[in-house]
């Protein structure tokens, strides 16, 4: 890999994102001299520094996604009856690069406007189908946190995740389920009953996908069930 010194902060954190993944600091040594390493470490200060290495798009149009990502983006067939048709779609590249994003799409209560449920799709080629999740608790364990992200439960705050409500009054249980030909895992806030929410992961290359709901565990699997498989997606 070649680094150029002196050019795009972002450049240097990508670097540094495969040095990290590297197995030794040997072969660390054969991507890059001293000189480029200590270069690189000064890029990404000033990428921490600035903003504008990730690309973010908030609030455009589904088709101007579908021009951004190299995945197809796809919708469900069914909504219920009192969500809007038109999701709010926000698309999201690390580095600006599309193969390190991610659209979100958000749909709304026709009469509250209030959030119903949102749909992330990220670009994941080879990814798997979720089963092994049961088997790696950290990793359940992270989507636990990101359903309370996603609820307001856990927030950042003076310099680290707090509970708006106490953690010892949170249950989640998380499950595998069998959905027509595909297995999924699912998380759900039990309680306090206030905070009810639910969360649905699985992948189906080369499409990683996460749902998150206010809405029944019926209604969500509805949801989740009408999504089509990337390769029946078409644009709008």
């Amino acid at each position: 890999m070649t680094v150029h010194a002196a050019t795009d902060p972002c450049v240097g954190i990508r670097f540094y994102r495969e040095m990290k993944n590297s197995r030794s600091i040997r072969q660390v040594r054969t991507h890059c001299s001293i000189t480029q390493l200590v270069s690189t470490l000064i890029l990404i200060m000033l990428g921490l520094m600035l903003s504008g290495c990730d690309e973010s798009r908030p609030d455009i149009s589904l088709s101007e996604a579908w021009e951004l990502a190299p995945f197809p983006i796809c919708t469900p067939t069914y909504l219920p009856e009192n969500i809007s048709a038109t999701p709010e779609v926000v698309y999201h590249a690390d580095f600006r690069d599309p193969l390190e994003s991610d659209v979100r799409l958000r749909y709304f209560d026709k009469d509250s406007h209030e959030l119903a449920f949102e749909i992330y799709q990220r670009y994941s080629p080879g990814t798997g189908t979720g089963e092994e999740i049961i088997m790696d608790y950290p990793v359940g364990n992270y989507y636990e946190r990101e359903l309370l992200r996603w609820q307001g439960i856990l927030v950042w705050s003076k310099g680290k995740e707090q509970y708006t409500t106490p953690e010892d009054q949170i249950l989640i249980v998380m499950a595998q389920y069998d959905d027509v030909d595909m297995k999924r895992w699912m998380f759900q806030i039990k309680e306090p009953t206030h905070i009810k929410a639910n969360l649905i992961i699985w992948g189906n290359d080369p499409v990683w996908y996460q749902v998150y709901t206010h809405l029944p565990v019926q209604e969500a699997q509805e949801i989740v069930r009408s999504i089509p498989n990337p390769g029946n997606c078409s644009p709008p």
